[in-house]
């Protein structure tokens, strides 16, 4: 039943190296199938779940068969639809991260454009994976009138509690803060490609969840916990449907007891193929670091932090170019100004400010020359709902969100 056990024993330490052994977490063939339920009576939203994205991480697939056996066992009908796919269905079955390409990197226009354009026989194995779960995931959207969300399912290679990341849109954050977890803003400005960024740069609500640690027994549940919770979020269950609710909320609390409740991330440490990065041992989500602090090695050179912050992300895997990121506590007040400063619709008024300019190539863009406009120029654009799209020397390129639909209960 969906209340089980939670107890939240955290394995910190316990690191994962190597290319994802097989034989501990490769998930049977016979379990593998893309779509894992579709529930509902189709009169509400739409939720796509998404588990198993990378195959080194099996507890959102593992989480997803538990919601779907249990709403078929209680005979619950949602009202609305909840469609539960499985992500990168070969990797899954050899336990491993990616066959070829990070599948997770592949959402971008040029991806999908090559993919479709190479020849069936010779795609490789995220390209086929990819334009299945594209194909599949559009045609449910365009065949619902109502708003669509995306939930994603991942883990960590690093120990730690669980998170949530989204795009900082006011629907992104109505939802993600019934998860019970603290927030991450700003990830996907340094990782381009995500499925989390393909629904959101077309106007969907978008938010994904990191469980916890690859192979602890927990990670599974919190994953599952954040699938009812986001059900109960977008209105397609009550509460009153899933008794075990409470038990869940309170285990999330207990397991993410005195950690920020916003953090937003000014720092990537990006790695190239083929490198040798070692993150020194021992290193949890959220561990907090002084600048200067020893965090890994890349070869013979030492990589220490530029600044103070929480670590997010440690790499402790052998695949993956993100080595790990650094995050600031966000302080509630900002959010409650970016708020209200976005409900005033200065966007209009931003091209006249000195060193801003409407970019050319895209009509939600601005360009900002930081040489004029100096004063913290990006942190603005974040509290008006911007996202950082790129930079060209010292011209930053800014896009607005696309708000998309704030679900109502």
């Amino acid at each position: 039943m969906a209340g089980g056990n939670l107890e939240p024993v955290l394995h910190r330490g316990r690191e994962q190296r190597g290319d994802d052994a097989t034989a501990k977490i490769g998930l049977a063939t016979e379990r593998l199938r893309r779509v894992i339920g579709r529930h509902g009576d189709g009169e509400g939203p739409l939720v796509v779940v998404v588990g198993g994205m990378h195959g080194n991480e099996p507890g959102g697939f593992e989480a997803l068969e538990r919601v779907c056996a249990n709403l078929e066992e209680l005979a619950l009908v949602p009202r609305g639809r909840l469609l539960a796919l499985g992500g990168n269905l070969e990797a899954l079955a050899l336990g491993t991260r990616f066959i070829e390409r990070d599948l997770n990197r592949a959402f971008t226009n040029e991806g999908l454009a090559l993919a479709r354009a190479t020849a069936p026989q010779e795609r490789d194995a995220e390209q086929r994976e990819l334009i299945e779960l594209v194909d599949l995931i559009a045609a449910e959207i365009a065949s619902s009138p109502h708003p669509t969300l995306l939930l994603d399912l991942h883990s960590t290679s690093a120990a730690g509690a669980p998170f949530a990341l989204m795009g900082d849109t006011l629907g992104n954050r109505a939802i993600a803060l019934q998860l019970e977890m603290p927030v991450i803003l700003g990830l996907e400005e340094s990782v381009q490609g995500t499925l989390l960024s393909w629904f959101g740069e077309r106007g969907h609500g978008a938010v994904g969840v990191e469980g916890g640690q690859h192979l602890h027994p927990d990670t599974n549940r919190h994953q599952e916990a954040a699938v009812w919770l986001t059900l109960v979020a977008t209105g397609l269950l009550h509460e009153d449907q899933l008794p075990w609710l409470d038990e869940q909320r309170r285990v999330l609390r207990r397991v993410t007891a005195g950690l920020p409740r916003f953090v937003a991330v000014q720092h990537r440490h990006g790695l190239q193929d083929g490198h040798r990065f070692r993150m020194a041992p021992g290193f949890a989500n959220f561990d907090a670091v002084r600048r200067g602090a020893l965090l890994a090695h890349e070869g013979e050179r030492e990589v220490r932090a530029p600044f103070g912050g929480h670590v997010l992300l440690p790499l402790y895997q052998g695949k993956g170019n993100d080595g790990f990121f650094i995050g600031r506590r966000v302080r509630p007040f900002w959010l409650r100004l970016s708020r209200g400063l976005r409900g005033m619709r200065l966007e209009r008024f931003l091209s006249l400010l000195p060193g801003v300019s409407p970019d050319p190539e895209r009509p939600d863009g601005l360009l900002v020359d930081r040489r004029i406009a100096r004063l913290r120029a990006l942190d603005l654009f974040h509290l008006l709902g911007y996202w950082r799209a790129g930079e060209d020397g010292a011209v930053l390129r800014v896009a607005r969100r696309r708000e998309g639909s704030v679900f109502r209960r």
